[in-house]
């Protein structure tokens, strides 16, 4: 099968390219969008249904075409398809596979999906898409999963088309450290984050995400921040779906300034009017540091930036 791996920024389009992908070579033929969590796969539902006949795959749905012109699209989580046993089965009836957060695609169960469920069918076209095509462990090659790459925009191209908004940083000072000396390590860093949120309040931001260590720390900082005025909420894994919707409806709205979290929203998720992101989680990924920061550079009506919010000097290292 022909595969390629697509490099476009955060922002840049991936859905919109996905589906001219699937326009130009999967009309009236099935395809199948996996996604790594079900929260992507809502989103990817609802991006392409404008563009195609969109199926909420389930398990033992056979992935076929429906009676319509346009391509039918089965979305599916990897770790649905997984569990079903269908990574081990030929996908013969398929003739286009998009992989969203292809970063991912070395991992064992992405490579059984291309080279044991495409096994026999050489026809199928395979495309990848993700903001990030690097990844910090040695061992986690792209090359194995895709034999071709293309790029896209970058981030200052894009921000130069006004297709992002420039980021603009808001970092510490020595003073600002002093000033932020709590009872120990974890205190001193939600201090300095909650005063440089103080800051960059002040110079326009509205709404922020917070990206911490662990979901101790992610508490920690709201309840500084609560403690400082500011409306903060926490996110995790085990928040309820239903809570975590209401959550993220009250920082659109602006009834929540800050949510924090470690790492629930650093793929995937999609809020345009979000003003900045607080950067409390240390880290030697170029990949999650960009997965981050892209969260605050999607346009939206009067925005003139995104504030990156840096208490650990991430944007510096």
């Amino acid at each position: 099968f022909a595969s390629v791996l697509c490099s476009l920024a955060t922002g840049g389009g991936k859905t919109r390219v996905a589906a001219a992908f699937l326009e130009r070579n999967c009309r009236g033929e099935a395809a199948l969008f996996v996604v790594n969590r079900t929260v992507l796969s809502i989103q990817a539902q609802d991006a392409l249904r404008d563009y195609c006949a969109v199926v909420e795959w389930d398990k033992g749905d056979i992935i076929k075409p429906l009676a319509d012109d346009r391509p039918t699209v089965y979305v599916a989580t990897i770790q649905g398809l997984r569990a079903s046993g269908t990574l081990q089965k030929p996908l013969d009836g398929v003739a286009c596979v998009v992989i969203d957060e292809a970063h991912h695609g070395a991992a064992d169960s992405y490579l059984s999906l291309l080279f044991a469920g495409l096994k026999s069918n050489a026809s199928a076209k395979v495309l990848g898409l993700t903001a990030t095509p690097f990844r910090l462990a040695r061992d986690a090659v792209l090359g194995s999963a895709f034999s071709s790459a293309a790029r896209g925009p970058t981030v200052q191209e894009l921000v130069a088309i006004k297709a992002l908004a420039p980021p603009k940083l808001i970092a510490s000072t020595a003073r600002d450290r002093v000033e932020a000396r709590g009872r120990d390590e974890d205190a001193t860093e939600a201090n300095l984050a909650k005063l440089l949120w103080l800051r960059a309040r002040q110079a326009g931001a509205k709404t922020a995400v917070a990206f911490c260590r662990d979901i101790r720390r992610s508490r920690l900082l709201v309840d500084v921040l609560r403690g400082a005025g500011v409306r903060a909420e926490h996110l995790d894994g085990s928040t309820s779906e239903k809570d975590r919707k209401r959550t993220l409806a009250e920082l659109r709205d602006g009834i929540v300034e800050v949510v924090a979290n470690a790492s629930l929203l650093a793929e995937g998720f999609d809020e345009p009017s979000l003003s900045a992101v607080i950067l409390v989680r240390p880290t030697q990924s170029t990949a999650l540091f960009v997965q981050q920061v892209g969260r605050a550079l999607r346009p939206y009506p009067e925005k003139t930036c995104g504030f990156i919010v840096d208490a650990i000097g991430a944007a510096e290292q």
